[in-house]
């Protein structure tokens, strides 16, 4: 199986606004990829949710990251040659690069209707296929000058187009969902112009949404889609007639592609793959499929296929879908809490069972062993060895659970489970001490360092989310309905200790810098703080609408709130403050199909956010869109010879100012060897001394982190 490691080498700054903030996990990131071509057989685009573009020249082994200057979902690529390319993507983005994909510019679409699909019959001619007003119809535009400008055609009982295709230069088909006086339904439609898009016929043919076109000449051609059923359609007279087939066992089909007149491929959304050899008049289900989540694939030869899909998925088949490489990496449970016990040395955790711990300061993440299939929501370690995670064990959200851990989470015990009270936050104040909070308004606590947890009276039966102290005896609770708690003798007692009522607005999490200063994140963008050790709250304007849900103060000035809502159109948001939470700005990065669920820092540069679909986000210089730092296109550091056995030589593509600071890491994590170079573009460095194997080389500069891997022989 391929590892993780190919894909260390492009933990670059990107070329964007979004560079403060570097994907950790997945790799190379983990936004859902809608759409993948290739050029060549080495040289491939993938484009998906909040702007992303990748980019590989070298078929697939690596990946890096170009800059669209957009965060709209990035629907369809389509190249015309090797260096002219196009984007397609929600509210009328169109995308073309001149200088294969090194940068884009924006072309004025005069639409606000999301578009999904892309086909170019010449370098001038092309059109894109969306829409999403029920009532106008389905879009059509249509360039015949390179993108410059564009024509619409609103195509009536239909609502939108997923795919469009042209076997000949004025013969075209459009696919997607039929749509009814002004009301979408769960039904195909398919469009066909015989004129090069001046007009258009309809026809209603399925009582399921189609997805894919595909005709391998003038008469031929196959549709698939799904809803009701998963189907393929065929016509062999130019779609006067449609055959029907059911896609036998696949789930979804989304896409349809021909590498010649006889052999076929359906891939379905849940990585299932069906063969043709005759022309689609029958079908077979190829064996080596895959539990990846596929949107879109593309064949740049016969053999050699490309899928991409959910969380960043990018797979990889040479032997014509019989079997698939996976080229991405990493774990893509849920994540819920993130904390760190040193620079090197974190863990997250979250739905599932998952633990993910990082031993090299975030640059890898590994799964380890929770002993359990059910959810964590929170973990705390008191040291290098022994952390507790915590969370619900059992199908209802009543059932909790303390895991815990002597031996830096290579073995866990249980030493608290409860059928009513699940856990969602954990404290120690000492190695010993510790306090966790959850539903029904539980608290237990623990004065052996967890490995047994009595119960306390909490207060109200509302949930808690959050739980901070700020010494050994004074703690708060923050929870539902603006729940808020404070003991001032170890949890013996709880008490509001406000003079207002409560907001009524969930309380998610709670922070105090200092023993009086403290800050509380919730619901609908609150955030609130006190001055005097909770007696009273003043609102801070936070310029968001959406659920804050982590708040963490890396110095009694600097502090950060990570949150975002998972409504129909997910946000996600990162807030910092400068000033002790006096004012609150929004930081960039790249947008993340979803949102953050928990913040830490390790230091007033460092730190990491994660969130759904096992987002992990990681900044080393405190998040700020800073100005004149270093951009790089591409790899920013080269390192030969490698493999290598005596000398290496690091090069950067421009000269560094400032101090360069280069590990050389085992594949454990282990750091082995550590210099420092000041204002160099090119330095040596000795690796005589190393055993054989496979390294990390990790390089930090003011403005970037770059992991490289090394072989020595």
């Amino acid at each position: 199986m391929r590892t993780i490691l190919c894909f260390l080498c492009l933990l670059l700054t990107t070329a964007s606004s979004f560079s403060q903030w570097t994907w950790r996990n997945p790799l190379p990131q983990g936004n859902a990829l809608n759409s993948v071509c290739f050029t060549d057989t080495h040289t491939g685009y993938c484009t998906g949710y909040g702007g992303t573009i990748l980019k590989t020249t070298d078929g697939g082994t690596t990946w890096s990251a170009l800059s669209g200057g957009t965060t709209h979902t990035l629907n369809a690529v389509f190249f015309t040659d090797a260096a002219t390319g196009y984007i397609a993507g929600d509210q009328g983005t169109l995308l073309k690069t001149t200088n294969g994909g090194v940068t884009w510019h924006a072309l004025a679409s005069g639409t606000t209707s999301h578009l999904n699909s892309l086909f170019f019959i010449s370098a001038t001619t092309g059109y894109a296929g969306g829409g999403v007003d029920y009532n106008n119809g389905g879009l059509i535009m249509k360039t015949t000058d390179g993108g410059s400008t564009w024509t619409s055609s609103l195509i009536p009982n239909s609502s939108f187009f997923s795919s469009i295709f042209f076997p000949c230069a004025d013969t075209g088909y459009v696919v997607g969902r039929y749509s009814t006086s002004g009301a979408a339904t769960n039904e195909g439609v398919i469009a066909k112009t015989t004129n090069g898009g001046i007009t258009w016929t309809t026809q209603h043919i399925v009582r399921n949404w189609l997805s894919s076109v595909f005709f391998t000449d003038a008469s031929k051609g196959y549709i698939v889609g799904s809803f009701n059923d998963d189907i393929i359609l065929k016509t062999t007279n130019a779609g006067a007639t449609w055959t029907l087939k059911y896609a036998p066992g696949i789930s979804a089909p989304r896409t349809v592609f021909f590498t010649n007149d006889s052999t076929g491929y359906v891939i379905g959304s849940s990585g299932g793959t069906l063969k043709t050899t005759d022309a689609g008049n029958t079908w077979t289900l190829l064996s080596g499929g895959t539990s990846y989540q596929l949107i879109s694939a593309c064949f740049p030869d016969p053999s050699t296929a490309y899928g991409v899909g959910y969380y960043g998925a990018i797979l990889k088949t040479t032997d014509g879908c019989s079997s698939w490489i996976p080229l991405s990496e990493g774990d893509t449970h849920n994540l819920r809490s993130v904390r760190f016990i040193s620079s090197d040395i974190g863990y997250a955790v979250g739905e599932d069972g998952t633990i993910l711990k990082t031993l090299n300061g975030g640059s890898t993440w590994t799964k380890i062993p929770s002993g359990t299939v059910f959810g964590f929501n929170t973990v705390f370690f008191t040291d290098e060895m022994h952390g507790c995670a915590a969370g619900y064990d059992g199908y209802s959200s009543w059932d909790g659970i303390i895991r815990k851990t002597n031996d830096g989470g290579s073995t866990w015990t249980t030493p608290f489970r409860s059928t009513y009270i699940s856990i969602n936050s954990l404290y120690f104040t000492d190695a010993n001490t510790g306090y966790a909070v959850g539903s029904h308004g539980g608290v237990v606590k623990t004065v052996d360092g967890g490995d047994s947890w009595t119960y306390q009276s909490g207060g109200p039966a509302d949930d808690f989310y959050s739980v901070f102290f700020t010494s050994a005896d004074t703690g708060y609770i923050v929870g539902a309905f603006g729940t808020l708690l404070k003991t001032a003798d170890g949890g013996a007692t709880w008490s509001d200790p406000r003079h207002e009522p409560s907001s009524g607005l969930n309380f998610n999490s709670v922070y105090f810098p200092d023993a009086r200063t403290g800050f509380i994140a919730g619901e609908g963008g609150l955030i609130r703080k006190t001055t005097d050790g909770g007696v009273t709250w003043s609102d801070q304007s936070s310029g968001t609408y959406v659920d804050l849900r982590s708040v963490f103060f890396s110095d009694a000035s600097t502090g950060y709130i990570a949150g975002g809502t998972s409504a129909t159109a997910s946000q996600s948001i990162i807030l910092k403050t400068s000033d002790g939470g006096t004012t609150w700005s929004t930081l960039s990065f790249q947008s993340i199909a979803g949102y953050f669920t928990s913040v830490f820092f390790t230091d007033v540069s460092t730190g990491y956010v994660v969130g759904t679909g096992g987002t992990i986000l990681q900044t080393i210089n405190g998040g700020t869109n800073s100005i004149g730092e270093v951009i790089s296109k591409g790899n920013s550091f080269s390192i030969f010879p490698n493999p290598a056995k005596d000398r290496v030589t690091i090069r950067a593509n421009l000269r560094i100012q400032g101090e360069i600071l280069v590990s050389v890491n085992m594949i454990t994590g282990t750091r082995v060897r550590m210099e420092s170079y000041r204002n160099r573009e090119q330095f040596e460095m000795d690796v005589s001394s190393l055993a054989k194997g496979l390294y990390l080389v990790k390089i930090r500069t003011g403005t970037t982190v770059e992991t490289l891997k090394l072989l020595i022989r």
